[in-house]
């Protein structure tokens, strides 16, 4: 029964995990109406309950290998700092998706978008700064980049993703999206997960 954790991990994973990815997809299209002006993109339910469980998780990678003995009293070995150096990023990186699902947010409307980040202050670009809009399917975010050098990012999991695909289809040139990008921009336009 004790070697029944990884087991157990090594089943539910690969189910979970398809399943959160698809709700997530789902949830970036769930609200769009076709012809809005203008919407804040925000991330919905599943990906603040993703962002909470990865808080939790980042926490207990952080603290865990550091505070807790295998008996559960504190105490302090230097092998547990070395774990902690392994295991850190990984927590540390948990805890990002938790400040993103909360704290970014993105608007559009007839003028430009708007880009706000964990990592910098918010920025605007007008339509016609865009010189070139890509997506990375590793990541899964359209990637805008204006005319003076700044980028902006956009999950293709963050809501109101199907707006942002009509505006960005009505006010930009064709020749500024990336063959990828542009197919992308046309499934959530149509309100289809991208």
């Amino acid at each position: 029964m004790k070697n029944l954790g990884p087991l157990l991990t090594a089943f539910l994973v690969p189910i979970i995990v398809p399943i959160a990815m698809r709700a997530l997809r789902r949830s970036a299209v769930s609200d769009h109406a076709p012809g809005r002006t203008s919407v804040e993109l925000r991330y919905g339910v599943p990906m603040k309950v993703l962002g909470v469980l990865g808080l939790a998780l980042g926490a207990f990678m952080l603290i865990g290998p550091v505070f807790l003995s295998s008996e559960g009293s504190p105490s302090f070995d230097p092998h547990r700092l070395l774990l902690l150096l392994f295991i850190g990023p990984i927590g540390c990186l948990m805890i990002f998706v938790f400040l993103d699902a909360f704290l970014v947010y993105h608007s559009v409307d007839l003028a430009g978008i708007t880009c706000r980040s964990v990592l910098h202050r918010p920025f605007r670009f007008a339509w016609d700064e865009i010189k070139a809009v890509d997506y990375n399917a590793g990541m899964n975010w359209f990637v805008f980049r204006a005319i003076d050098g700044r980028v902006g990012r956009v999950s293709s999991y963050i809501a109101g993703i199907g707006t942002l695909a009509e505006l960005s289809i009505a006010h930009l040139d064709r020749s500024v999206f990336t063959d990828l990008a542009w197919t992308h921009m046309d499934d959530a336009a149509a309100g289809k997960p991208v």
